[in-house]
């Protein structure tokens, strides 16, 4: 059946422009996207496309302005354009400090589409602009050797920030700097494992594998600040390179120094000391399992019986804690 257009829509659609662009013209200036903006954005996408949506965001320089351009262009599968535009975005984004990253990330994603040469030189702009371990695992997985990884990890030491202690761990377990990762996990807080910069959901497992001879499984809690990367949609994502392809490159052993080894199980045992304390301090008792677990790991990676008899009072420090106590013989203990 066919459809007749509405009478006079594209007189609607200039009058309606007019009214929105007044409304927003009269606002104040903000950071937050209002409906006006949204019915701005939607009424000039419809009767100017791209080109239009560009003008608007070149003119307010809003992350979400800026965003809406870019998306038309991708889902019109202009790749050329939409890298340009995402480059550009994220010079003249001027609200959001995380939006920069994203947009670059955009122009990453676009080279990949193109089979662009400059795809690393995009990665590798992306991680240094606006550091994060997804961005560092994209840069690093493009290397296509020991050498050229373990290389690429030394430049990214130079600037990787120092708050950003996972990064640095994952840097210096690369670089198989081990002790210089096990000061990172021993200083490093008993609560807030979570936390996107924590180092110990990366330390402990490689050190638990190293000693243990077995293959090495990091599992991170998911950065809710960079879900690009695991949606489960058809859309193109960038591809992340996995921690366990990334040390399978390096080729990480364990070190046979008898001083670097000692120093890597005091690190762990701290580890799980500072997080026992933590948990049983704060009545995270959800979190009594993990604890407990990575004592019993430390004390098994250790395999000594120093290691089983640290273990012991620890148990014994901690045995008014019935619910852990549980957690122990659940791990193992």
């Amino acid at each position: 059946m066919a459809v007749d257009p509405l009478p006079d829509f594209g007189e609607f659609l200039a009058q309606w422009r007019a009214l929105v662009e007044e409304r927003v013209a009269g606002a104040k200036q903000s950071d937050w996207d209002r409906r006006e903006d949204r019915w701005l954005r939607e009424v000039v996408e419809r009767t100017q496309g791209a080109a239009g949506l560009a003008e608007v965001a070149r003119r307010s320089r809003r992350s979400d302005d800026l965003r809406a351009w870019c998306r038309a262009l991708v889902e019109a599968g202009d790749w050329t354009a939409a890298q340009s535009a995402y480059e550009e975005a994220a010079e003249l984004v001027e609200d959001r400090a995380y939006a920069r990253g994203g947009f670059l990330d955009g122009a990453a994603l676009a080279a990949q589409e193109l089979g662009s040469d400059d795809l690393d030189a995009s990665l590798e702009r992306a991680w240094r602009e606006a550091p994060s371990l997804s961005r560092l695992l994209r840069w690093l997985g493009g290397c296509a050797n020991r050498e050229e990884l373990v290389e690429r990890a030394g430049a990214a030491l130079d600037v990787v920030p120092a708050r950003a202690a996972r990064q640095r761990a994952l840097l210096h377990v690369l670089r198989e700097e081990l002790e210089v990762a096990a000061t990172l996990l021993a200083n490093a807080r008993g609560l807030r494992w979570s936390d996107a910069e924590h180092p110990g959901h990366l330390v402990f497992p490689v050190f638990v594998a190293l000693f243990g001879g077995a293959k090495v499984t990091v599992q991170l809690p998911r950065d809710y600040r960079d879900m690009g990367s695991v949606m489960d949609d058809d859309r193109p994502k960038l591809r992340t390179t996995g921690f366990d392809e990334l040390l399978r490159l390096a080729d990480v052993t364990l070190p046979e120094d008898e001083d670097i080894r000692s120093t890597m199980i005091a690190a762990m045992r701290k580890a799980a000391e500072k997080r026992i304390e933590g948990v049983t301090a704060n009545k995270r008792r959800r979190h009594y399992g993990h604890a407990a677990s990575l004592a019993v790991q430390c004390a098994q990676a250790d395999g000594s019986p120093a290691g089983n008899a640290w273990l012991c009072e620890l148990m014994d420090e901690y045995r008014r804690y019935p619910a852990l106590k549980r957690e122990f013989k659940a791990a193992g203990a």
